[in-house]
């Protein structure tokens, strides 16, 4: 599993059985996860100034 910052919004990729990768966007207000495969593209190319890579513990405590 990877980790990033979306700006703010902890986001995680997470492998999938058939070998591909669902995005899951932290949203504060529920405490919960939702797919946002928009986000793909900018996450994994790294594309715009407000992606940044976190590790777990980063993310875990974003999240908490």
């Amino acid at each position: 599993m990877r980790y990033y910052l979306y700006g703010h919004t902890p986001v995680k990729l997470e492998p999938t059985a058939s070998g591909g990768l669902k995005v899951m966007v932290f949203n504060a207000q529920t405490r919960s996860f939702y797919p946002d495969c928009t986000l793909y593209p900018a996450i994994l190319f790294g594309r715009g100034e407000d992606i940044r890579q976190i590790d777990e513990a980063e993310f875990r405590k974003r999240t908490a």
